[in-house]
């Protein structure tokens, strides 16, 4: 089963998804310039 979630980043408000599966694996589309901050999640 895949879940997401939805983030608002960076000054222009723009939309950033995290996909991941159960067994951990994840992509992040779109993440502005907060890739670091986004990693911690």
């Amino acid at each position: 089963m895949l879940n997401y979630r939805r983030l608002i980043v960076g000054e222009m408000g723009t939309n950033c998804y995290l996909v991941w599966a159960e067994d951990k694996t994840a992509i992040v589309i779109d993440p502005g310039d907060e890739g670091v901050e986004i990693a911690q999640i």
